[in-house]
Formats: C-alpha cells, sequence, structure tokens
C-alpha cells in the first residue's frame, strides 16, 4: 500500500515554511518500497511512497501531474473501472503517458471537475492539487 502526505499552505504574503524539511514522509517508507516522489511549489509540498501494482514502470510515477503541470495528484488505491474511463477519455482527445489508474483521475478532474467522483468504482484516497485556481 502507498504512503502519502503533504503541506498546504495558501496565503497572500506568505508560503510554506522554507524550514519544512518533510520529515513527516519518512514515517511513511515502509508503505511504498518501489519508489518515492516530491512536488513542491510556493504553496504545497506532496510526498509520495509508491507500491507499485497496476503500472509497474516509470511513467506510474508520483507525484503525478497532467501535461500544463498544473494539476497535481498523489493517490493511493484502485479504480476498478478505470480502462473505461481511460478510453472514454481518450475518445475526448486527452493523452496518457501511463497506463496507471492515477492518471484517469487527473483527467478526469480536467473534463468533470469535482463531480467526477461519482464517476468511480473502487476504494482510493488522494489528493489533487489544483495550481490555476490554488485549491
Amino acid at each position: 500500500m502507498c504512503g502519502f502526505c503533504g503541506v498546504y499552505y495558501i496565503s497572500e504574503n506568505k508560503g510554506i515554511r522554507a524550514d519544512y524539511d518533510g520529515s513527516a514522509s519518512q514515517y511513511l517508507r515502509h508503505r511504498g518500497p518501489d519508489d518515492k516522489g516530491f512536488y513542491s511549489d510556493e504553496n504545497i509540498r506532496l510526498y509520495f511512497n509508491r507500491l507499485s501494482i497496476i503500472d509497474l514502470s516509470k511513467a506510474g510515477h508520483q507525484p503525478m501531474c497532467n501535461e500544463r503541470q498544473d494539476i497535481w495528484l498523489v493517490c493511493n488505491g484502485e479504480i476498478y473501472n478505470y480502462l473505461e474511463l481511460a478510453s472514454e477519455l481518450k475518445s475526448r482527445n486527452h493523452t496518457f503517458k501511463s497506463k496507471s489508474d492515477s492518471e484517469v483521475i487527473i483527467h478526469s478532474y480536467e473534463d468533470y471537475g469535482i463531480r467526477y467522483l461519482s464517476r468511480f468504482n473502487g476504494m482510493w484516497s488522494f489528493v489533487i492539487y489544483d495550481k490555476r485556481n490554488r485549491q
């Protein structure tokens, strides 16, 4: 089972404390021995420890983003109907760089916003960071 954590801070004048070192992610190392990842900007830091299940390639690395790098995701779990959803999203001109169910979440969010959740069959937990909208 993968593990993830993060820090989110939105303010007009401040960002994440410069001295925050991500030490909380060290407590999750055992949750994902196959890979680890990190994303950071002025508002968020996301840490991910990966246990590879569906897409074993490097393309399944997380945190994962869309093509414009303005939507970021960390995810644990499985979307059982992701192949069906991926096919539909491809017909809507989405391009996939992995065979991961996690990437389906990103493209679904791009098309449907928060309404996309009702379309997923499975069990999961995830964080989406929408950089454009700062949420």
